[in-house]
């Protein structure tokens, strides 16, 4: 039974290493690693939030994105 739990353990811990991963690769530049600025922007009429990635150390805009408030 403790093999079990340990593999269960060992997947999890895998998991959320893989998570961790996934959140830094979105969340910093790919150019530089420096985290990125979010702004969002709500537009009540077309019911959007508009995402922008902005990297200050390569004053460049690396991602905008519209999401939909519903």
């Amino acid at each position: 039974m403790s093999h079990i739990k340990e593999n269960i353990k060992t997947a999890v811990l895998e998991r959320l290493e893989q998570i961790r991963t996934f959140l830094r690769s979105i969340n910093q530049c790919a150019l530089c690693a420096e985290p990125l600025t979010l702004i969002h922007e709500i537009d009540g009429e077309t019911s959007l939030v508009k995402e922008t990635a902005y990297c200050s150390q390569c004053n460049l805009t690396v991602r905008e994105k519209d999401h939909s408030l519903h």
